[in-house]
């Protein structure tokens, strides 16, 4: 059975955890909840596949909770619009004494307020 097959490779576990693939794309189209024990989730693509998430609004983090993104090696952390394509961007660069640059595209500007 195919979703017997999908739940072993994945680690699903059996019961309310469900998943439904579009099988044209191979892209999951719903994700029910998923109840690790306390484990990571971890997405990965095959080979050099991207992560997508395609939504208005991503959350992070705990409610009340500090939260943190950041790169799971020593890469750069690049924040940016349009997938890159004409936009500025935000660089923390790596390691220790590494630069933050904050780089408009054209004639944009940077603009720091304290207004609330």
């Amino acid at each position: 059975m195919a979703n017997e097959k999908f739940k072993v490779k994945f680690g699903l576990a059996v019961g309310d955890t469900s998943a439904t693939i579009d099988a044209a794309t191979g892209n999951i189209v719903t994700l029910g909840d998923i109840d690790v024990q306390g484990g990571n989730i971890n997405i990965i693509p095959n080979g050099t596949g991207d992560v997508y998430l395609t939504t208005d609004v991503v959350y992070v983090g705990d409610a009340n909770a500090t939260a943190t993104i950041s790169t799971n090696g020593t890469g750069n952390l690049v924040l940016n619009t349009n997938a890159n394509v004409n936009s500025g961007n935000i660089t923390i660069a790596q390691g220790v004494d590494g630069a933050i640059t904050l780089a408009p595209n054209g004639t944009g500007t940077v603009i720091v307020s304290n207004t609330l």
